[in-house]
Order: structure tokens, then sequence, then C-alpha cells
């Protein structure tokens, strides 16, 4: 008998429990909508904690639901966490990212077509599918299976305009709709009522800046400046965030309009979240981004505050009120959709993630490990969260530190226990180093010739930079 090879293996590890939880939850076509919040800390959903009201619409989602309290990204910036989630693999197998050593100057390479989607997958099974993206990065691969896509700069009340209004041509088929929102991500825009929607006493009147870094950026500030800059920020983006949740109401209420509400699935969650000046110290101390600025944004880490995002789950056959507290990666989504329409958790001829189905109902799937990586700023760094909640995040650049973490004591990441516990951080940069190493690669990591509108849109939200110039502000 011929003695199987290590990925061999590996995969088998990965996939077979995925497909030994499979269950369909109902017969007859049911729709899936899928909301993305682009750049949406979960703590900033009212159903997370948050102490603002930002999501009355949401939070009726999660009460008719089940809430995962620690879903993970893979990748801190869209593309590369978009594509895990639409193929169910890591950046490091599907591709699609920023490869070059210094990923601040780099061009993203785009998902390669011969990746399959889980888009892909459901127009096999005879459902419609739709794209709204405003975040135009989605251009670069993602969009692959959908019948219908469009990815142009738009507010959320006219990415719902245009997913009430293409639904309709589904007709009596069973429908997929992906909705992608920017609202928080660039706030510029914001409409005025919601960027002074949350008062901030004490903290001075709100100015156009705060819709942005940019006054950041250029004045540094500290102390009292640096602390009502950031109480106004994040008051705009929480309005911003309440802003998208209005529209996803309004959503809610077309698709009932239309009887399709009682059969669709929806999944609210975001592509990674957003840093405000939570590690500022420690990236100042540690990282290096040719940008020359830190603590920020997102892309340009791995912490929490930018790998863990909501995921909110309800419809037919979903446990009500049901939270779900073992970490989950996004490259579990797609599994967990073909699995929820009777079709498999598979996605294409390699698929890490599982379906997460039965935890449906409320129970907790088994635990492993969540990896993640590809920073679109600064340099190479790959993260690893073990079964036991401790954390490890390596850089490639020898010039800066890696990090351990002990998430149970230590959620909010600011004791780093490197030097405390060298063993457990080798065993961990072990563990990583295997897993990374039996994965299947992309078969290129060729940067992608991006058209000029598609790259001038993306410099229009804070991406890319015009060559010879400085990288853009992260708007």
């Amino acid at each position: 008998m011929k003695r199987p090879n290590a990925l061999c293996v590996f995969a088998l590890t990965l996939v077979a429990p995925a497909t030994a939880c499979s269950k369909k939850t109902s017969d007859g076509p049911r729709d899936i909508v899928i909301l993305l919040l682009d750049a949406v800390r979960k703590d900033h959903f009212s159903c997370y904690g948050n102490a603002r009201k930002t999501t009355p619409n949401i939070d009726q989602f999660a009460n008719e639901g089940v809430t995962f309290d620690r879903a993970h990204a893979c990748a801190p910036w869209t593309l590369a966490s978009v594509a895990s989630a639409f193929t169910g693999n890591m950046p490091e197998t599907h591709g699609a990212g920023v490869w070059s050593d210094d990923r601040s100057s780099g061009t993203p390479t785009a998902l390669d077509e011969k990746n399959v989607t889980f888009a892909e997958r459901l127009k096999s099974a005879g459902y419609k599918s739709y794209c709204r993206s405003a975040n135009p990065y989605l251009d670069l691969g993602c969009t692959q299976g959908f019948d219908k896509v469009e990815t142009i700069p738009g507010n959320a009340e006219e990415v719902v305009d245009w997913g009430l209004e293409s639904i309709k041509s589904a007709g009596d088929s069973p429908a997929c709709l992906y909705l992608h929102f920017m609202d928080a991500h660039t706030t510029r825009d914001l409409p005025k009522q919601y960027v002074n929607k949350f008062e901030t006493p004490g903290a001075g009147p709100r100015m156009p800046a705060h819709q942005g870094y940019d006054a950041y950026i250029e004045n540094r500030f500290v102390g009292d400046e640096l602390v009502k800059f950031s109480t106004h920020r994040l008051a705009v983006y929480d309005g911003a965030i309440s802003y998208i949740d209005k529209a996803i109401g309004r959503l809610r209420k077309g698709l009932e309009a239309r009887g399709r509400l009682d059969r669709t699935w929806f999944v609210i969650l975001a592509d990674h979240g957003e840093e405000f000046w939570d590690h500022l110290t420690e990236e100042e101390a540690n990282y290096h981004d040719s940008r020359g600025y830190f603590g920020v944004g997102h892309g340009h880490t791995l912490f929490e505050e930018l790998l863990q995002v909501p995921l909110v789950v309800a419809g037919p056959g979903v446990k009500a009120g049901a939270r779900i507290k073992t970490p989950v990666s996004l490259i579990d989504l797609s599994p967990t959709l073909l699995d929820a329409v009777g079709m498999g958790p598979q996605v294409g001829g390699f698929t890490l993630g599982r379906s997460l189905l039965a935890s449906f109902d409320g129970t907790e799937p088994e635990r492993r490990p969540v990896y993640a990586q590809q920073s679109l700023y600064g340099h190479k760094r790959r993260a690893i969260i073990d079964t036991d909640d401790w954390k490890y995040i390596h850089s490639f650049d020898a010039r800066e530190k890696d990090f351990l973490f002990d998430l149970k004591s230590d959620p909010l990441e600011k004791n780093n226990k490197l030097t405390a516990k060298p063993e457990s951080a080798a065993e961990l940069k072990l563990k990583m180093e295997r897993f990374f190493d039996a994965l299947p690669r992309a078969g290129s990591f060729d940067p992608s010739v991006i058209d000029l509108k598609t790259a001038e849109q993306l410099r229009n939200v804070g991406y890319l930079h015009s060559s010879g110039s400085r990288p853009a502000q992260p708007k």
C-alpha cells in the first residue's frame, strides 16, 4: 500500500469533519443574502456590546439567528479576505493579495480564474447570483460565478436599491445576493445627519476632518488633542455603521414585500476590522512601514482589532438567539453556505474551510487553530491562534519583533509574553510553519494589470498610489 504524502493527510484531516457534520436544513429552494460591511469592527455593533445603538436592524437578525462571538478574517484587508471567504482557502492557496517584500509599494495579484468560488458552485445548482460591491477590489477576480455584477463606489442606499431591483429578475429561482458596503471604510461622503448622529460632550465641535485620518497623519496629535480627535472619529465611524444598518432594514422590508423574506438565509459580516490607535505604541516601536504612519486604518497588522469580525446568520432552521463562543474563520463561510443548500461543503478541488451548518442550532463546533496572513502594508507576517487561546504573530522582517499573547487573560493584546515564554513561541511558530508549508500554493503570485478606471477608484477609497508618489493615506 502506497503511503499517502503529508499534504493528502493534511487535506483529509481538515475536510473530513466538515463532511461528517453536513446536513441540509430544509427542503425547497432557499435564497442567500450576504451583507458585508467593509472595515467594521465587531465591537461597534450593538449586538456585540457597543453602548451606542448602532445596529438595531442587524440586532434583529442576531435575535432571530446565531451570532458567532469569535469569527476571524484570515487577512486584514479586503481582496485577500473576501477571496478567502469566497473560495474557502487561505491566501497562500488562492493567491489573491500582495506578495512583494515591502507590501506598502506592492501591486495586488488578482484571484486567478482557476479558483472555484461559492457563486460558481451555486450556479451549477440553478441559483441566480447578484453582486453589488462599493469596493472595486472585488473586480480582481472575486466576482467569478455571479450572473450580474456592479463594482463601483456607491452609498448604502444605492447598494440596497441595486440589490432589490436585481433580485426581481430571479423570479421563482433561488437567488444569492451579495451586497458590499463601504460607508464605514470611507466616511467622507456620509450624510450629515449620520456624521453628527452620536454626540461627544466635551470634545469640542465636530469638523469635516473627523471623517478621515488625514488631519491626524499630518499633525500627529498626542495627549488631549488625540483624545478629542479620536473621540470624534469613533463617533463618525459609529454613525456610518448606523447608516448602513438603516439601509439593511429597508432591504429586509423590501424582500418581505416581494415574498422572499421567509425563504432567505441572511449572513452579516465584515471582511476585516479597523484600528483606532489600539496598538500605536507597539507598532511605532516594532514595525516598519514605508508609508511612515501607524495606529490607524487596516491592512497593516494581524492584531485582533483587524482580524475579529462580526458574523451573524439568520433564516430558516437557524436557532434564535444562539451564540457560538468557539473561534471560527471566514474560510468556513462558503463551505457552510453550500452545505446549507444541500451541495456539501466542498467549494473547489481543495477546500480548507469547514461547514458550520451544525452550529445553526447553537452547537459549538470542534475547536481548531485559526490562522491569518497577508498584510497589505508593511512586511510579510503570519499569525496563529491555537486551541488554548495562545496567539503568536511572526514577522519575516528581521528588524521586527514577534508577539506572543495569552488571549484568555489579555484579549486586548497588551502584554507580549515572547521573552517570558520563548518555548511556547517556538512551538507555535513551528506549528504555523508546518501548516503553511502543507498548503497547496497558488500557481502564480504575479501582480495584476489593473485598468486605469479601477486604479483610480481604488485610490479614491484609500488604496494604491501613483507611481513614484507617496502611498494613499487611509481615508
